[in-house]
């Protein structure tokens, strides 16, 4: 038979996989930019299964941040 819990999370895996995605499409995907004062800032997420998928790229996804921030009128 099938094991309900395993093809369960394999779909959910499937179905959050972040691996067809660049660093730049995953900080930009569910992000939106807000002004909070004086300042502007710029808060997004990531849904994910296996975490381990996104701290594999986490050097990646860092530097989109920063470039990111480099080049956009964030505090």
């Amino acid at each position: 038979g099938v094991d309900a819990q395993e093809y369960g999370l394999e779909m959910l895996k499937a179905g959050a996989s972040t691996l067809n995605k660049t660093a730049v499409e995953l900080i930009n995907a569910d992000a939106k930019s807000f002004n909070m004062g004086d300042y502007t800032v710029r808060i997004g997420q990531v849904n994910t299964v296996d975490l381990n998928e996104i701290l594999g790229r986490q050097a990646e996804l860092e530097q989109a941040i920063t470039e990111t921030l480099n080049n956009a009128e964030y505090d």
